[in-house]
């Protein structure tokens, strides 16, 4: 296909970028309405079986470790709290976004969200709330769903050439569409009105350039090598990728590749875990 300069007019009547439903939107305005409180949050996602159904299985899910059994989603958001609902609503829209996709896809961003959260213990991360890291992880590649939702034959080329082991997925990408997954995932960030350090750490974890501040640059950073842990424990997202090495995301980032051995080795045994997780998805 054409490669224009301009993603959106490459976008333009080739893809469609999902929308959040009406009342994860609602929901994602009342968490930031100072005056909107907990327990009319929880009403709000109630209202919308699907929405509460998946928020319920979250929280009951070994990922919050909450000590007793949660029966309502009120009940649920006013123990969790608004940083953590957000998270929770956000993740369920993911799990939406990714529903229909490749299983590896799913599998890369739980386990480049678990990575997160390993990383998040450690000394100069970017990202210490564990919870935060695992989302930063989880949404990073939710371009790759776009394009394989909406670009199936340029999807198909891109996947048969990564699987050459010759050129990462974004080198790849570049060459096929003229754009790559990261700034496709940065667009629907903010579509969906996510926080702008979410959206530059989307957009930038390939090229911390796409990022507007040094905080962005620290995050995006802090993700690509969350991104670059998950390869390395087993849970690519397309089998047969290249792992590029990005000297200026190890700057940035103030971590030491010389000393991931634990992280992955932590990553690795937590398959049952990650696959909990998955299966909450369904």
């Amino acid at each position: 296909m054409d490669k224009p300069s301009n993603i959106e007019t490459m976008l333009d009547g080739l893809v469609t970028l999902p929308s959040l439903p009406t009342t994860v939107a609602r929901t994602m305005q009342m968490l930031d309405d100072p005056d909107a409180s907990l327990q009319d949050i929880g009403k709000a996602i109630a209202q919308d079986p699907s929405l509460s159904f998946k928020s319920l299985r979250l929280v009951n899910s070994a990922f919050y470790a909450l000590r007793d059994k949660v029966n309502s989603v009120e009940r649920g958001v006013v123990l969790l709290g608004i940083k953590v609902v957000r998270n929770l609503v956000v993740t369920a829209s993911v799990f939406e976004t990714f529903k229909g996709g490749e299983a590896s896809l799913l599998r890369h961003a739980v386990a480049c969200g678990t990575a997160g959260r390993i990383l998040s213990k450690s000394a100069g991360a970017a990202i210490t709330d564990g919870n935060e890291a695992f989302m930063y992880g989880l949404l990073h590649d939710v371009g790759k769903i776009i394009i394989q939702q909406n670009l199936p034959k340029e999807w198909k080329q891109i996947v048969t050439h990564v699987g050459d082991g010759r050129f990462s997925a974004h080198e790849i990408e570049h060459r096929v569409l003229g754009t790559d997954h990261a700034q496709i995932g940065g667009l629907l960030g903010t579509k969906w009105k996510l926080q702008e350090d979410i959206v530059g750490a989307i957009a930038g974890h390939h090229d911390l350039s796409r990022c507007a501040t040094p905080q962005q640059r620290r995050r995006a950073a802090f993700v690509g090598v969350c991104d670059w842990i998950a390869y390395q424990a087993g849970y690519p997202a397309i089998a047969g990728t290249a792992v590029s090495e990005n000297p200026a995301i190890w700057q940035e980032s103030n971590l030491d590749p010389e000393q991931m051995a634990p992280a992955i080795e932590e990553l690795t045994a937590s398959q049952s875990s990650i696959d909990e997780f998955i299966s909450l998805a369904a």
